[in-house]
């Protein structure tokens, strides 16, 4: 990416007005003006530290083309060269820091295999391959599922609008969905945070849930299909947080094997 692209994507990033970059880079307008606007393309190497310093990015990310927009935070490593991270990158690399080792020794054991099952191949290009959370069938009622008890495995589906838009699908574990979605149905989710009243996967205090989305006078409910289970209510104190929306059902696909085994 140029390095015009690049001093736009940062201007949108920080949500400034070309003069008020001018006077916090300590740069005239009217260059700005020539960079933002793409008239100048070769700005001067003292323009461009200034700019640097401005947008705490260093001088690499302006000049080396290669390097995505988005990729603007460096990590050094010893004896090679300077790995840019994106923003997303950047906080995945701060999460994982902040896990004890066994938790990361954890989390690199599923990175590989999740890494290995997906490196098997899925058809002819009229698949896609996604990554299915399997919990155990558990009781109704506020026990969730799928968080710390879930197995995974890849199964390839045919392209499909729901397939194509879906990253990653959950089976029903239970009859909370019921007569919508009875146990053992794929759902294709999308990650994204639902609309009021649609279905969603949601984390309650480290369980999972597949409910439908309820606010109401600022109560947050999560309301199962099967009138037979229970609603549950997310209190202030609950850890609470979104991990897609349910697209729809899965109906064909193939489970991918697992490498390793016969």
């Amino acid at each position: 990416m140029s390095i015009y692209e690049k001093l736009l994507y940062l201007k949108r990033r920080a949500g400034l007005t070309t003069g008020e970059i001018a006077e916090g880079a300590g740069i005239p307008t009217a260059t700005l003006n020539k960079l933002f606007s793409g008239q100048t393309r070769a700005p001067t190497l003292h323009t461009m530290q200034q700019l640097c310093a401005f947008f705490h990015v260093p001088l690499q990310y302006l000049t080396d083309d290669d390097l995505p927009v988005s990729h603007f935070t460096p990590a050094c490593m010893e004896h090679a060269k300077p790995l840019f991270l994106s923003e997303r990158e950047r906080d995945l690399f701060y999460q994982y820091r902040s896990l004890d080792e066994p938790t990361r020794q954890i989390l690199e054991l599923f990175l590989r295999l999740l890494s290995a099952h997906f490196a098997l191949p899925a058809g002819d290009g009229k698949e896609k391959k996604l990554l299915c959370f399997s919990p155990p069938a558990l009781a109704l009622g506020r026990l969730g599922a799928f968080a710390d008890a879930a197995s995974f495995r890849v199964l390839a589906a045919p392209c499909s609008p729901t397939v194509e838009a879906a990253d990653f699908a959950v089976a029903v574990a239970d009859q909370s969905l019921s007569p919508a979605y009875l146990p053992g149905t794929l759902l294709a989710i999308r990650r994204a945070d639902p609309s009021d009243e649609q279905l969603g996967v949601f984390l309650v205090n480290g369980e999972g849930f597949i409910r439908k989305l309820q606010r109401r006078r600022g109560v947050t409910r999560l309301v199962p299909v099967n009138v037979d289970a229970k609603t549950l209510t997310v209190e202030a104190d609950d850890q609470f947080s979104c991990l897609g929306t349910v697209l729809g059902a899965v109906r064909t696909y193939r489970w991918l094997r697992d490498p390793g085994r016969p």
